[in-house]
């Protein structure tokens, strides 16, 4: 493998953990940003840093770094091809966007978040969505190199650990990256650089670096896989990546009882939701025209639908943001403009494909 040197002195080191140790002794300043207060343990990631928040060095898409402006303003990025839709006019840069334009314009399958403008492809994961993004504190730790912004300064301190790199000796010598392991370093090569993907998928082609990714996209996206059973609710759900998710949402300790009514066993916090859909939704006086779902109330179907539709018909007037609910456009006004409700307008003309909703002629 092939030394590195210090930046400074130009002193040679079989791999980057002696070169670390060199300029904790040496150069125990390290190196300071010229334009603000930050210090790199390595040159490298001083000027790292200064191009990327600094300099504006880099380019945008591919990520590419400059060495002056004239020379990023002479760089022609090359994009990538764009995904076309086989059924109307719309393409997307990215293939995963074509997959959620098919599946909510022309196959009607909608999840909308009603925080963001995010629309989930099931119930799980709008969940797992609102649980991991919306439910979390505030990101005011940001990481000076790249500013990526985290909850707590734990996460940060994991995170600068990938930018150090004090224990790791195997580096990548297309783009810097430091490994704890050769084969790691090997594998990294293969698929990131040598672009190696010796695995296909037989229903749709797309390859895959090893059989273990392609497992999970044959599990998730084609179906595939062995049935399993959870041990605690009983759920069956197919392949052991839907299990691992599944059980996520099994807090520890969670206590299950059973229905008087039909005898099923079901967590206790779901109890009341099995008992609705089970046994009472059936006599409820209003079907959804989307899905099997009855309701009770029109205003409980005129929300429900919504889920469907992704309509956004409440406005707060503050900031001109729209939300699908009543409540959560209270809530938004009551942390961001001091609880004033008089800034909320139901806009009739933004809910629409809701047959329960009086329109105004």
């Amino acid at each position: 493998m092939t030394d590195v040197s210090c930046d400074q002195c130009h002193a040679k080191f079989e791999n980057g953990r002696l070169l670390v140790q060199h300029i904790s002794a040496e150069h125990e300043k390290g190196f300071k940003c010229d334009f603000c207060d930050y210090v790199a343990g390595i040159h490298r990631y001083k000027i790292l840093h200064e191009k990327k928040l600094h300099l504006n060095l880099d380019c945008k898409v591919c990520y590419k770094l400059f060495d002056s402006v004239e020379e990023r303003e002479d760089h022609e990025c090359v994009r990538p091809d764009r995904f076309q839709c086989s059924q109307c006019d719309k393409n997307y840069k990215v293939k995963a966007e074509l997959k959620k334009h098919i599946d909510i314009i022309h196959k009607g399958v909608k999840y909308p978040c009603p925080t963001c403008s995010d629309v989930l492809s099931s119930s799980q994961s709008l969940k797992r969505h609102i649980r991991t993004v919306h439910e979390t504190l505030e990101k005011n730790f940001s990481c000076d190199i790249c500013s990526k912004a985290f909850k707590d300064s734990d996460y940060l301190q994991r995170h600068m650990r990938t930018h150090e790199e004090t224990t790791k000796s195997f580096v990548c010598q297309e783009c810097g990256k430091f490994f704890k392991y050769q084969n790691t370093l090997k594998s990294h090569i293969r698929i990131m650089h040598d672009k190696i993907f010796k695995q296909t998928c037989e229903e749709c082609g797309k390859c895959f670096p090893d059989m273990h990714k392609l497992k999970i996209h044959g599990e998730m996206v084609h179906m595939k896989g062995e049935l399993f059973t959870c041990q605690l609710c009983g759920k069956e759900m197919l392949g052991t990546n839907r299990l691992r998710n599944h059980m996520m949402t099994h807090p520890k300790g969670q206590k299950f009882v059973s229905c008087e009514q039909c005898g099923k066993v079901v967590p206790e916090t779901q109890l009341r939701t099995h008992i609705v859909q089970a046994h009472k939704m059936h006599s409820y006086k209003y079907p959804c025209d989307f899905c099997p779902k009855r309701l009770d109330t029109k205003a409980h179907i005129r929300a429900h639908i919504r889920k469907h539709t992704g309509a956004r018909p409440f406005l707060c007037r503050g900031c001109g943001k729209y939300y699908p609910l009543l409540e959560t456009a209270q809530k938004h006004t009551r942390i961001f403009h001091g609880g004033d409700y008089s800034l909320i307008f139901y806009d009739i003309s933004k809910d629409v494909n809701n047959p329960y909703v009086a329109k105004v002629i």
